[in-house]
């Protein structure tokens, strides 16, 4: 890596000298972006419910739909915390079997500082699923996510504007692997979600079930 200027640029912000360190810099580069993803799977299943009209015979009995909403953003919260536990524990693993020393609080806070941007992820998709169809919802969140990746991955090649930064998920979360979690970003991007969970919750009560 310090050999080569382009990877320099990439990961310029974080030591590459020892091997713990390089494999740090690389899991927690693209680890995160397949986080992302999953959790954007995930929550879309709710998405498609809603357009399909997959949730108009679970509305025909009473039913409160804050209840059903709470439950589905609950159920994929649950699951999507399995994803910073395995890296964590896989990392852990395979440094063991390795023979490299790692800080393992390091690991478990860059592992855990993930779970925020899942909710922001999911939490997008429930306050838009009631305005948007499906496909364009799919685009659009895609779009977001592979710009939000590619202006954090080359930040040290590219200058933006602070502002234009902080719109990125991936800057956000930072490089808590090297510099330890920011908290004032962890809280915010909770803060965050939530507020984008109320958005959803808001919307579905006054949207149709199925898309016309």
């Amino acid at each position: 890596v310090q050999e080569t200027p382009l990877l320099q640029q990439l990961f310029f912000d974080t030591p590459t000298n020892t091997n713990a360190a390089l494999l740090g810099t690389f899991l927690f580069t693209f680890m995160p972006a397949l986080v992302v993803a999953f959790a954007l799977t995930l929550a879309l299943k709710w998405s498609a419910d809603l357009e399909n009209g997959r949730l108009e015979v679970l509305f025909s009995t009473p039913q409160s739909r804050f209840k059903v909403l709470f439950a589905r953003w609950g159920a994929n919260v649950l699951v999507l915390l399995v994803a910073p536990l395995l890296t964590w524990l896989a990392i852990l693993i395979g440094a063991q079997l390795s023979h490299l020393a790692v800080d393992q609080g390091r690991i478990f806070a860059a592992s855990f500082n993930m779970f925020p941007m899942e909710l922001i992820t999911i939490g997008l998709v429930y306050a838009l699923a009631g305005r948007l169809r499906y496909g364009a919802l799919v685009s659009l969140l895609s779009a977001y996510i592979v710009l939000a990746y590619m202006e954090e991955l080359f930040e040290g090649a590219i200058t933006m504007p602070v502002w234009l930064m902080n719109l990125s998920i991936f800057h956000v979360y930072g490089n808590p692997v090297f510099l330890g979690v920011n908290w004032t970003n962890f809280l915010g991007m909770i803060g965050v979600a939530l507020a984008l969970l109320l958005i959803g919750l808001i919307q579905f009560r006054a949207a149709d079930i199925k898309l016309g």
